[in-house]
């Protein structure tokens, strides 16, 4: 049998390119109809394979047609869709519309797995395959993961990675379930990926998902309803699918287990299970944009005459290990913010001491507290001795002569322990702002492992966690009351002044408590100390004053 040329490669449903196919009036008129609206075009010429029905046309839930007609009217649209919800289809005849009716244009359909991809891909195909070849673009090429149009555009699927598109100048890029990205992947491949879509007015950017915890998707999502991106939030409710009822919904639950269902079915962002703080605050959790902002470093708030702020410190070997982080806070009143975070995992404990410093006194001289219980030690050091950085906090003291001990805090099970308790009732009755998304999403995989608290997820790491419980275990200590309240801190000062005063001998030459203590003092002058003294200092004010 002779090969039928007006077809491409033998397949009787794709019009080869070069054929030309004379248009009655009503397909003149058709044709312009829906090249003008993609809804017209979906509504009246779009088919897809019905499990029970096979091959019918393809009729939009109302949450579907929301989705077509954003994406339409939109440079970037961001689709949240419950499981099961047809995300695939509607995404899948929008790109075939836009195949079809943009010339020399170039689609990209990414998935967080090539299948994933490749299945939205096929959908593709098969709508054009099954259009009246009036209404088709001649088929110059026509493979599994790619085809072009005779109209000079083309279509191609792959998995979600930094050089899917790498070389290409994307007019319409696909990410579909970008909330099962990784969050490293997820930071690397917007980073690569985004610069690859045209800048052109009529570029798009569509990115569909089912909710899966407090990742780079949730932030995405959150900045959007806020308007600080530039992304139109869409999202359908499982009840506007005419097959969807309580009883499918109740049967979900049971199959899913409540956190799953939340998210899956009811399209709410969520934690892991027993998370630290409950799964429904952190993801209620309002985000802040950073004012200044790096790759490591986010400051949600400059510094302001008068404030307080206290810093806490996890050290990392770096070496791409595990991260170093510290987290700013703005201690003045209640309730207490975050005002800037650091995180990174190749920052040496050379160059870590210097930026520490650097932060803190940018920050009011802010009081730094550092876990030294590795290399945390030598961090602290440095600042102490070779910065003389004074406002760091002691919290022990040596076993033999009850003198201060070391800066910083050796962190135990019962430190971390009251930490935690602390954090999740700071946080949850809104006393700790926390504003930073790196932040939540860390919180929203610290859960309970073995009696202690660690990240669930070997893709994001819980080092600005320890920050936090550091800082929820410090508000707890006396010398965290006295070092934040400024109008002690004040009276404390006029007090030493007063003492120095009281003691200077007739030459002007006087003891000013720093290496002697209380005691000693009272036996050089001959007298022992009266506490009912206004001016009498314990040892630990002495010391206080003396940081």
């Amino acid at each position: 049998m002779p090969m039928d040329i007006s077809v491409y490669n033998n397949n009787k449903h794709l019009k080869a390119a070069g054929v030309k196919i004379p248009f009655t009036e009503h397909q003149v008129s058709e044709y312009m109809k829906c090249a003008e609206d993609p809804l017209y075009f979906i509504d009246n010429y779009a088919k897809v394979v019905s499990l029970d029905k096979g091959i019918v046309p393809f009729k939009p839930y109302p949450y579907q047609r929301r989705i077509i007609q954003s994406a339409h009217d939109n440079r970037n649209t961001l689709v949240k869709l419950f499981r099961q919800g047809g995300k695939s289809t509607v995404v899948a005849a929008y790109f075939a519309w836009y195949m079809l009716f943009n010339d020399n244009k170039t689609g990209a359909i990414l998935g967080n797995k090539q299948a994933v991809a490749v299945e939205i891909f096929s959908r593709v195909q098969f709508i054009i395959e099954n259009l009246p070849k009036w209404l088709q673009q001649g088929v110059v090429e026509w493979n599994k993961k790619s085809f072009a149009l005779e109209n000079g555009s083309r279509c191609f699927a792959a998995a979600s990675s930094p050089s899917a598109v790498r070389g290409f100048s994307v007019n319409i890029l696909l990410l579909d379930e970008f909330g099962f990205l990784g969050s490293n992947l997820a930071d690397d491949f917007i980073a690569s990926v985004f610069p690859t879509l045209s800048s052109s007015e009529s570029s798009k950017l569509i990115i569909v998902s089912t909710p899966n915890g407090l990742n780079h998707y949730h932030k995405l999502w959150v900045e959007a309803e806020q308007g600080i991106n530039d992304f139109v939030p869409i999202t359908g409710h499982w009840s506007e699918h005419p097959g969807r009822s309580q009883e499918w919904a109740d049967a979900q639950r049971r199959k899913l287990g409540d956190v799953r269902y939340m998210q899956e079915i009811e399209c709410q962002f969520a934690g892991s299970s027993y998370t630290l703080v409950d799964g429904t605050k952190l993801a209620n959790l309002p985000i802040s944009q950073p004012i200044h902002e790096t790759d490591q470093l986010e400051v949600f708030a400059a510094p302001e005459k008068d404030h307080s702020y206290v810093m806490t410190v996890d050290v990392s070997r770096g070496r791409h290990l595990d991260y170093s982080a510290f987290t700013v806070f703005d201690v003045t009143e209640m309730p207490y913010k975050v005002v800037a975070t650091f995180k990174d995992n190749t920052i040496s404990t050379l160059e870590y001491p210097h930026l520490v410093y650097n932060t803190a006194r940018q920050y009011n001289n802010a009081f730094v507290l550092i876990e030294v219980n590795d290399l945390g030690e030598e961090v602290s050091n440095t600042i102490w001795y070779e910065y003389e950085y004074e406002n760091l906090y002691f919290t022990d003291k040596d076993r033999l002569t009850e003198a201060r001990g070391y800066p910083g805090v050796r962190t135990t099970k019962k430190v971390k322990s009251v930490g935690c308790s602390v954090l999740k009732e700071l946080i949850e009755k809104d006393q700790l702002i926390v504003n930073s998304h790196k932040i939540i999403e860390e919180l929203g995989v610290f859960v309970l492992k073995r009696n202690s608290y660690a990240a669930d997820d070997t893709s994001i790491n819980d080092d600005l966690c320890t920050t936090l419980w550091l800082f929820a275990w410090l508000t707890k200590q006396d010398i965290f009351q006295e070092t934040t309240n400024n109008n002690l801190r004040k009276t404390l000062a006029d007090k030493k002044n007063a003492y120095i005063d009281s003691t200077m001998t007739p030459y002007g030459f006087y003891d000013n408590g720093i290496n002697n203590n209380q005691t000693k003092i009272a036996e050089d002058n001959k007298r022992l100390p009266d506490k009912s003294d206004p001016y009498f200092l314990t040892d630990d004010q002495i010391e206080l004053l003396n940081w």
